[in-house]
């Protein structure tokens, strides 16, 4: 199939999205090598094949493998600025161009019009993985888009100063389900409009996820049993139960734990495609509503979690702490419970993952702002751990591994209901 000049062959632009099973299992090899199609050629009859970071896509800007846009306000104020993260849609799937599959043809252009807010910038992020986008996921051949798609975000924000609660992910279809993935992990306010979080509906893969898909609800399930986040503050989808290629498969989620909104739209039409298609159309209206709203200020005690280098944490073992905030403390409160160390019961931690990950061979400062019965201890997400030396308040470092974040065990807290407060945990590169 492919030829010294780079050519996929294929006698017409539209024979490799059949279900042609030659060409489904080549382009999957070409996936792996982090390579696509970028063109038609009629003279070599077949596709260009190149390297992700070199398609054609002169007006985007690049972070690695990524291709953005970034749209600055187009008036200034005296309020915080604002961050639309917009997720694309996969309504461009049969271009021959990379770009278009990757980011779609609906590109939202008249959104900062019609929200008219002071100091908003717009980020439009294109899906550019594997041949046609990943839904926004990591994948076996790309490990680590995800974690770059929240380095790309949080380096905007840190950019313009732009607060977390200041930021809001939105898209619909293919791009509510990469906004709604992305709100998970990086616990930002999110709008969805009918998102797809499964292919179930169809035995085809047009879009040459290789399985990729079927693991998106299971993903999003393990963020949503985190006892310390409430995702339902944050994360709205606006669906419709009349919806069949997507409304069935939220039903596998933890539903409760996030703000669904269900309009029965009375479309009269054939094929619960253009259905999906229909209805996101006509929810429009009420998602820049929702936008609106996620996009009031909040007050500055809310905000105070901005200044920390870690999330919250994700999970608490109920049997050995419990948690608490305190707002008007600014702190973060673990109380010790009675129970008694059990060497069966080896889940004692309570994580703190870094906002953004070290990296091994660099120079830290970490300050850890607590009261000095806590003892912190470095993680990575292979399981490996070390622990920090005693230093107090300030440990400078190198980093021996890209390790992930922090966390705190029961092995370390034994006395009994002692209350220990966190003020601050803050890093910096030195």
């Amino acid at each position: 199939m492919v030829d010294n000049r780079q050519i996929y062959k294929a006698e017409n632009r539209f024979e490799i999205l059949s279900s042609n099973q030659e060409h489904y299992l080549a382009l999957k090899e070409l996936s792996s090598q982090g390579k696509t199609l970028d063109g038609y050629s009629q003279e070599n009859h077949g596709y260009f094949i190149k390297s992700i970071t070199k398609i054609d896509a002169y007006e985007f800007e690049r972070f690695e493998e990524l291709y953005y846009l970034l749209e600055t306000p187009k008036k200034e104020g005296k309020t915080r600025p604002k961050l639309i993260v917009l997720f694309s849609p996969a309504d461009g799937k049969f271009s021959d161009q990379a770009i278009t599959r990757y980011f779609g043809v609906e590109r939202f252009r008249s959104i900062s019009k019609i929200l008219d807010k002071d100091n908003l910038y717009i980020l439009r992020i294109a899906d550019t993985s594997g041949i046609s986008g990943s839904w926004y996921q990591s994948t076996v051949f790309n490990k680590r888009f995800e974690e770059k798609i929240q380095q790309l975000i949080n380096k905007i924000r840190k950019q313009f100063d732009i607060l977390t609660n200041d930021t809001v992910l939105y898209g619909s279809s293919r791009g509510g389900g990469g906004a709604v993935l992305h709100g998970l992990i990086g616990r930002y306010k999110t709008i969805a409009i009918d998102p797809v979080l499964s292919l179930g509906y169809t035995e085809k893969d047009d879009y040459f996820l290789y399985g990729g898909l079927s693991v998106l609800l299971k993903k999003m399930n393990d963020y949503l049993m985190q006892e310390t986040v409430d995702y339902k503050k944050l994360i709205t989808i606006i669906t419709s139960d009349q919806s069949l290629n997507t409304y069935p498969y939220y039903q596998k989620l933890l539903i409760n734990k996030l703000d669904f909104v269900n309009i029965s739209q009375g479309i009269a039409i054939n094929g619960s495609s253009q259905y999906h298609a229909s209805f996101i159309g006509s929810a429009l209206a009420l998602s820049k509503y929702y936008l609106k709203k996620s996009l009031e200020e909040t007050s500055e005690a809310n905000n105070f979690l901005e200044q920390w280098s870690v999330f919250p944490p994700q999970y608490v073992p109920k049997y050995y702490f419990t948690v608490r905030w305190s707002i008007e403390k600014g702190c973060l409160i673990l109380e010790r419970t009675n129970k008694a160390l059990n060497d069966k019961e080896i889940d004692r931690w309570i994580r703190f993952d870094f906002k953004e990950k070290l990296e091994a061979g660099k120079n830290y400062q970490l300050k850890i702002d607590a009261d000095d019965t806590l003892e912190f201890i470095l993680f990575h997400e292979d399981n490996t751990w070390e622990r920090l030396a005693d230093g107090k308040n300030y440990y400078n470092f190198i980093a021996s591994r890209d390790w992930k974040g922090l966390f705190v065990t029961a092995t370390f807290v034994p006395q009994i209901y002692e209350q220990s407060r966190i003020y601050n945990i803050n890093i910096k590169e030195i």
